[in-house]
């Protein structure tokens, strides 16, 4: 933004403190131009606008909100949603013998979900109308945990736990003292 949009900004931050019946220090007012003076005046004005005619906003809206109006993040959700999706659809769409053409159509995503649901074939075989509400649960879940796993570094398998550095045996091996006298009656 310009010095002259900067300043704009900064009275758009005023005039809209005032409209949800908040006073901002300048301080604050600054800290909110700081946060936005990377995005375009007229998208902040734009946003700003939208979100005060959004019946759901009670409260004067923080600079991530705001920029969220401008360009909404892509969610773990929204991600897993789409490729549960893509799988229905490409079973409709490619059958059971178009499983290279599915497989592009359907993305990484989606494709880690068909192979572990056991492949393309048992994929296209299982779905139906019965189970295709509770299967596009199931898969949702299992989609965002593959996307958590897939954020942590982690693509092997998973594998069990192992013990804790041996803190419940350090626990039960030895009682503390008490004032008064041992009372570890394993004597």
């Amino acid at each position: 933004m310009t010095e002259t949009e900067l300043q704009k900004l900064k009275a758009l931050i005023t005039l809209t403190s005032a409209f949800y019946g908040v006073k901002i220090e300048p301080v604050v007012i600054q800290m909110y131009a700081d946060d936005l003076a990377d995005l375009d005046f007229h998208a902040v004005c734009g946003a700003v606008n939208e979100i005060k005619r959004d019946p759901k906003t009670n409260r004067f809206p923080f600079p991530a909100v705001i920029r969220d109006r401008i360009s909404p993040a892509v969610t773990d959700e929204s991600e897993s949603l789409i490729a549960v999706n893509k799988v229905i659809e490409a079973v409709a769409k490619y059958g059971w013998n178009g499983q290279a053409a599915a497989q592009l159509f359907i993305g990484e995503l989606g494709w880690l979900l068909v192979s572990l649901e056991g492949g393309w074939l048992r994929v296209c075989e299982s779905l139906d109308a019965d189970n295709l509400n509770t299967t596009r649960a199931q898969w949702r879940g299992l989609a965002q945990a593959l996307i958590k796993r897939s954020k942590a570094g982690l693509t092997a398998p998973p594998s069990l736990p192992g013990p804790r550095s041996g803190a419940l045996s350090a626990l039960t091996t030895k009682l503390p003292e008490f004032p008064g006298g041992n009372t570890d009656d394993r004597k």
